[in-house]
C-alpha cells in the first residue's frame, strides 16, 4: 500500500539512505 504519498520500495530507499 502506499504511505506518504510513496510506494513502500521508495519509502524502504529512502530509509536506507
Amino acid at each position: 500500500y502506499v504511505f506518504d504519498g510513496k510506494p513502500p520500495e521508495l519509502k524502504k530507499q529512502e530509509l536506507a539512505k
